[in-house]
């Protein structure tokens, strides 16, 4: 039986969002879990032709982090799209992410990760940004899938993993920094899978050469 185990972590907003990732990056280098895979999201806010014009007559000053970090680095231009309007709105929404149609990551240096999220907020002063740190060695047991199905949906909401708020569904550590109308918002979670009998009392021993690291990076 696969056991998911989801832990959210006091995230400060006065650590600089570079800080704690930078902090998440290097556990897991020390931990040694193997190739570490690093997904991104960063975001616009959605924009329609009616926020346009609200924004033009009340002389707000619309700022598009994407375009900031396109100039800076036109390489990461091929991870750059426009997400649909959602249903009832003409809402549309400009991101990077560098994550295929099929679901495969593709690797982008860390260095230029890092020099975007020393920016924020000031410099690029995203909707949303998100990172999701995972390697084969932190979870056990087969990877879930990409695009899970119902019945291991259901799973991870039983486990407290948040969907619906964007938490992640497969193995890792998410790392998000928002915006929001008290202040920037930070959070960060991890998600593991391990194997378990069904008929143990006890979780099964955790391997200690990947713990020590992680949850010092964690903190």
């Amino acid at each position: 039986m696969l056991l998911a185990l989801f832990t959210t972590f006091t995230a400060s907003r006065k650590e600089p969002l570079v800080a704690m990732i930078t902090r998440v990056h290097s556990g897991f280098l020390a931990a040694g879990l193997g190739e570490l895979i690093v997904r991104f999201t960063l975001a616009d806010a959605p924009g329609s032709p009616e926020i346009n014009t609200v924004a033009a007559v009340t002389g707000i000053k619309q700022v598009s982090s994407i375009a900031r970090v396109l100039k800076r680095w036109p390489e990461l231009g091929r991870f750059a799209r426009d997400l649909g309007a959602a249903a009832g709105t003409r809402a549309t929404q400009r991101v990077i992410v560098n994550v295929t149609d099929a679901g495969a990551v593709e690797p982008v240096d860390f260095a230029i990760i890092q020099a975007i999220a020393q920016g924020v907020p000031r410099s690029f002063p995203f909707h949303t940004i998100a990172l999701h740190f995972s390697a084969p060695g932190f979870a056990e047991g087969p990877a879930l899938p990409a695009f899970p199905d119902r019945q291991t949906l259901s799973s991870l909401m039983r486990a407290g993993v948040d969907i619906g708020a964007g938490s992640p569904t497969a193995a890792g550590i998410n790392v998000k920094d928002a915006w929001w109308v008290n202040g920037r918002q930070r959070y960060l979670a991890a998600l593991l899978v391990i194997e378990a009998d069904p008929a143990a009392k006890k979780l099964p021993p955790r391997r200690k050469r990947s713990r020590p690291s992680l949850r010092r990076a964690a903190r």
